[in-house]
């Protein structure tokens, strides 16, 4: 147990090292390499308490059970080996003085005393056994018990100053912990937030574009309009008659209904391509986004007042609804990513 706790109290202090290097890769980072410089040292307070475990487990333990086996099971195997020994002599000197004649005076008295001797040694070293017996079992639960009593006060406090430790760690811990999730749902809230913002700037500046838009060309169609250029009587024929069959997908779908139809579909624009170019967003989209296709095209409610308009006007009004035909294109499908993020967000 010992070797194998030094083991691991190496390996311990060998991963301690290992976090205050890893602290070194998060300079940039204040939280990271504060956490990480506290962990190292509580866990290596923890380890020194361990050592202190791992010393006072082999003062109280090791040492304590080997002097034990040493001095005090060693005297009553020496008090057996004595007595084993005199017990042989024992047995030999009752057997020399069963064998002894009876008509040899002298051999009989040797016999006698040396069985007298060899019984009072027997009696003397059988007293010993003994004692040494009767002091071993009284001993050993004394010595048992206060070395097993005595690690287990060192496990005591090994564990009462780790609590102590983790007890004023456990506030910073919290803070740690607070400001990490912090950190994450802020993560998350930005990155979230730049999507927004990226489909939110692309609405508007769809929207300014075509209002910058609608205005240059309404300007330049006004320039246009108020010179009388020879060119004019030659512009209706650029423009194609309305071409309802040109777009099949125009007829997949049912016309809306509003004011501005009737305007598309006047005596006005006969000469112009917008009326296929209706029924071409028409076509494109769905009735519900269809609806909104007046409000994109700009077209004011004062043009029911005109009886007609001019060839540079239908010729303005052309390149405007293309331009807003594109913009309405990618304002529809940065409105959809915008739900689709919203949907799919984090809670």
């Amino acid at each position: 147990m010992i070797e194998t706790g030094k083991s691991f109290n190496n390996a311990s202090n060998g991963f301690v090292i290992g976090v205050r290097e890893l602290g070194n890769y998060f300079k940039d980072d204040e939280l990271t390499t504060n956490s990480l410089i506290r962990f190292a040292d509580a866990m290596s307070e923890i380890m020194k308490y361990f050592s202190i475990l791992m010393d006072q487990a082999n003062r109280s333990v090791c040492k304590n059970i080997n002097n034990f086996i040493k001095n005090d099971i060693r005297k009553v195997k020496d008090a057996k080996k004595y007595f084993e020994k005199i017990s042989d002599d024992m047995d030999n000197a009752l057997i020399r003085n069963s064998n002894v004649l009876r008509s040899k005076p002298q051999e009989c008295e040797e016999a006698t005393n040396g069985l007298i001797a060899t019984r009072s040694a027997f009696a003397h070293n059988s007293l010993d056994y003994v004692y040494q017996i009767n002091v071993l079992r009284l001993k050993k639960r004394f010595e048992v018990l206060e070395t097993m009593l005595s690690f287990m006060n060192a496990q005591n406090t090994f564990f009462h100053q780790g609590h102590d430790l983790f007890t004023d760690l456990e506030p910073y811990m919290k803070d740690v912990i607070r400001n990490l999730y912090l950190s994450i749902y802020l993560s998350i809230y930005l990155g979230n937030l730049s999507i927004y913002l990226s489909i939110y700037l692309s609405i508007y500046l769809s929207i300014y574009l075509s209002i910058i838009l609608w205005a240059c060309v309404h300007v330049i169609s006004l320039i246009y309009s108020s010179l009388s250029s020879p060119l004019l009587p030659l512009l209706p024929s650029l423009y194609p008659s309305p071409c309802p069959a040109a777009f099949p997908l125009a007829s997949s779908f049912p016309p809306p209904t509003f004011p501005q139809t009737e305007l598309l579909r006047s005596p006005a624009f006969s000469n112009t391509p917008l009326p296929c170019l209706f029924d071409l967003l028409i076509s494109l989209y769905p009735p519900p986004v269809t609806s909104l296709i007046p409000g994109l095209l700009f077209i004011p409610s004062t043009l029911q007042s005109l009886p007609s308009l001019t060839p540079v006007t239908s010729f303005s009004f052309f390149f405007l609804s293309i331009t807003h035909s594109f913009i309405f294109q990618l304002f529809f499908l940065s409105l959809t990513s915008f739900f689709n993020c919203f949907i799919t967000a984090p809670n």
